[in-house]
């Protein structure tokens, strides 16, 4: 297994199928089945496509073709698996990289959207949130481990009576957001490894949060379509929350990442450190950047060439590798500009200069 520190999962997760196309690997987009969050996802490829720590440009649409994403996302974990019916694959872990507030916006709307259609198919939510229950066991310690829209399980350190109502309140982990409170009856209880694992059928939505005044009957039957919206708000992260984790090494290939995409993220993300650049017959190059701010760039070869002059060289590379090392940087700023306008700027000269170039035909062009 190979993979990269990463911080703990902070959203919840859906099994789904989606079709993902992987920028530089697949010709189309292709239907996976594995698991969507907030903030990253899982899936299985047939080969390998990357080490841990490398960069990918997916295109994720559900199943239904309704919503459609592209966005950068880390590989942070690999494990190569062996099935006798279907064959070896490779399972991906991958977390979500978006370069832009409507990256962010996007990934939002396709969760929400993969959340609803998985509990109208009564598909099971995976998560940990913690859960408070009224009255006798309101003291104990208890999670939500699964989550639908007609029942729910609870691991906790007490001793449930099957046929005992319950009212919960679920904590969502994200910044702001409300609880949930319901009401539900124990179907069944088993011992767990830290307590025991207790089934609950959801009876009813209060319409109000829990407290100790809180009685039964301010709860009704619930709605297929109220459930749907209260849970889809449970579980899918806003978009104003969503933060990359603490800057770490990344990795790619420039046949696979546009050169503006990865520079707008680092950008955005206010990451310091060194880009590096290599590919077959070029001298390698490297970026400085301080705080998202293009500083300095160099040949490592020839140092007398100009910083601009080097990067409108390395937007003409097709093919390459690029590797960002997080670190402080104090160089002489000789940019004196944003990363977006100043590739703003060369793209502008650029074209100027395709424009500017004269065109000779003669017969013997055609003849």
């Amino acid at each position: 297994m190979d993979e990269v520190q990463r911080e703990p999962r902070r959203g919840a997760r859906i099994a789904a199928s989606f079709w993902i196309g992987i920028e530089g690997i697949d010709s189309r987009p292709i239907l996976r089945q594995g698991n969507l969050s907030s903030t990253g996802m899982y899936f299985e490829t047939e080969e390998s496509i990357g080490p841990a720590g490398s960069v990918q440009f997916l295109h994720i649409e559900s199943e239904d073709h309704r919503v459609v994403v592209q966005v950068l996302a880390r590989i942070i974990r690999t494990s190569n698996i062996t099935d006798i019916v279907t064959g070896d694959s490779v399972g991906l872990a991958m977390e979500f990289m978006p370069s832009s507030a409507e990256g962010r916006t996007g990934l939002e709307r396709l969760v929400r959207h993969v959340v609803e259609l998985g509990l109208r198919h009564e598909s099971t939510i995976d998560h940990r949130f913690d859960v408070d229950v009224s009255g006798t066991h309101q003291s104990d310690r208890t999670s939500l481990q699964h989550l639908s829209v007609q029942k729910l399980t609870l691991e906790t350190d007490w001793r449930a009576n099957v046929g005992e109502s319950m009212l919960l309140q679920i904590r969502s982990p994200h910044a702001g957001a409300r609880m949930v409170p319901l009401q539900g009856q124990v179907t069944s209880v088993n011992p767990a490894e830290e307590g025991f694992r207790v089934e609950v059928r959801i009876t009813g939505l209060v319409d109000q949060e829990i407290d100790e005044h809180t009685e039964p009957s301010v709860s009704h039957p619930p709605e297929l379509d109220q459930e749907v919206s209260v849970f889809t708000d449970l579980l899918t992260q806003p978009v104003e929350d969503f933060h990359l984790p603490a800057p770490q090494h990344l990795s790619g290939q420039l046949s696979r990442i546009k050169l503006p995409t990865i520079l707008g993220l680092i950008e955005m993300e206010r990451m310091s450190g060194e880009l590096r650049f290599n590919a077959y017959e070029e001298n390698e190059l490297v970026l400085y950047v301080d705080a998202g701010r293009p500083v300095d760039m160099v040949d490592v070869s020839k140092a007398s060439t100009s910083p601009r002059e080097l990067l409108t060289r390395l937007m003409g590379w097709a093919e390459g590798e690029f590797q960002f090392v997080v670190e402080e940087v104090q160089r002489e700023d000789r940019f004196g500009t944003s990363m977006t306008s100043l590739i703003l700027d060369l793209a502008r000269a650029e074209d100027e200069a395709t424009q500017d170039v004269d065109i000779d035909i003669s017969e013997s062009d055609y003849f």
